[in-house]
């Protein structure tokens, strides 16, 4: 049960970061909640949650942070570059969660006529962790990366759990295919990355604790292709609504990463 509860509180977050989002002004964002609850504690049951509204600012790096009862978390917004940072601890049949976010809202127009597509290289790394103190006790550490490329949306989830061990992907560097976009025609450019830190209690546990540490998204290079030929497009003009240069990466380096990609969940906008 204590299982269930922690991993679906995560799908929920989850869920929310995949859903689409309105076109408008480019945009960086940072986002926080945490929720603490003691179900034998008086008064009986005692619950105590906070989730601030998100911040957003036109330009990065925008930087945050929320301390609440035993949780800590920080997050650093930029365009191209997302760290995040949670932990959260407790003892016997507390039940805590921790939540940060950092994003970025962007469109690009890439010169040209007819279709394309994008392979979009990142570098991800960082630490989870996770901790039970017995019992039917259950700590989680997760991550999160979320995108949408022109209403095609892609994930990259992974968790340590501490009765399992790793569920989904590490924390290593990917590159992901996204789907169509017309040439020429601004299209959104939204990724955002989520930690959260998970303690699901048990009356005979000790001390648990959880976190996502360090946890760092950059984006390093852009490649289009012609659609549906799947010619690589050489030299490529690409601006951005936010007026950052988003890097074209060397062969070289597109050849490393494709090296230590891992799959992706990738799915097309339902029309």
């Amino acid at each position: 049960m204590k299982t269930s509860r922690v991993l679906l509180m995560a799908a929920a977050g989850l869920f929310l970061l995949a859903q689409p989002q309105m076109m408008h002004a480019a945009s960086v964002l940072v986002d926080f909640s945490a929720s603490y609850n003691d179900v034998t504690a008086p008064p009986f049951p005692f619950t105590d949650n906070t989730d601030p509204a998100a911040v957003t600012q036109a330009t990065g790096p925008l930087n945050g942070s929320l301390t609440h009862y035993s949780t800590s978390s920080t997050a650093t917004a930029n365009f191209g570059s997302l760290l995040v940072n949670t932990a959260a601890s407790g003892v016997s049949d507390e039940n805590v969660n921790s939540h940060s976010k950092a994003g970025w809202v962007d469109s690009l127009t890439i010169l040209g006529s007819g279709q394309g597509t994008l392979k979009l290289y990142f570098t991800l790394s960082g630490s989870l962790a996770a901790a039970d103190g017995g019992g039917s006790s259950v700590a989680t550490g997760t991550y999160a990366v979320n995108g949408d490329v022109n209403g095609n949306f892609f994930a990259r989830v992974g968790t340590e759990h501490s009765n399992i061990g790793l569920i989904g992907f590490a924390l290593t560097d990917f590159s992901v295919t996204t789907g169509d976009f017309t040439f020429g025609t601004p299209f959104s450019f939204n990724i955002s990355l989520e930690g959260s830190a998970g303690y699901g209690g048990d009356t005979g546990a000790t001390s648990d604790s959880a976190s996502a540490s360090n946890v760092q998204l950059t984006l390093v290079g852009i490649e289009v292709y012609d659609f549906p030929s799947n010619t690589l497009v050489s030299s490529p003009s690409i601006s951005s609504a936010s007026g950052v240069v988003y890097a074209v990466p060397e062969p070289s380096r597109a050849v490393l990463l494709l090296l230590g990609a891992g799959a992706l969940l990738c799915r097309r906008r339902k029309s």
